[in-house]
């Protein structure tokens, strides 16, 4: 019984926690460049999976910007579902009042605004954006690079005081 009250208390905790980091990123790019970067430089494009995350993704954003923000929501025509860059598989939508609308018949991208809710916009406008990585990975290189660079650049082990650590043995 103590155990499974213990189980229950664990998975309670864990829910509060957030899975991701985010991370503004102020320059302006075009959905695709903001991609390409958050990929090669964390994770991918931000993603959310409820309210709670939705608004830690909004924490990341400075106070003082005003202007809509890239994540990861897309689609690949008018008519197409929203999906993920990620392909996960979340749910969660927080569009405005009227969104999505796709206005001119060409926006495909999604941006978020600082003050909570998402507008269909032209994928080739050029905002900041906010990135992720998983929270276990939090160098922000995705476990396949982080591997790679633990092969090409093996750690240079110091295991006693005063020990030449450039053996690497």
């Amino acid at each position: 019984m103590r155990m499974d009250l213990i189980f229950v208390l664990l998975l309670a905790l864990s829910s509060c926690v957030n899975a991701r980091i985010f991370y503004f990123i102020p320059e302006h790019k075009n959905w695709t460049e903001a991609q390409t970067y958050c990929r090669l430089h964390r994770t991918d494009l931000a993603t959310a999976d409820d309210q709670m995350d939705y608004d830690e993704l909004l924490k990341a954003i400075p106070k003082d910007f005003t202007d809509y923000v890239w994540f990861g929501l897309y689609r690949t025509d008018g008519t197409a579902p929203w999906v993920w860059s990620d392909q996960s598989k979340s749910v969660f939508r927080s569009w405005g009042i009227g969104q999505p609308n796709n206005s001119g018949g060409a926006q495909f991208c999604v941006g978020a605004s600082p003050t909570g809710p998402w507008n269909d916009l032209e994928c080739t406008y050029q905002l900041a954006s906010v990135c992720y990585t998983d929270r276990e990975d939090t160098d922000g290189e995705g476990n396949d690079r982080r591997y790679k660079a633990f092969l090409e650049n093996p750690p240079r082990w110091k295991c006693f005081p005063g020990e030449d650590s450039s053996k690497g043995e």
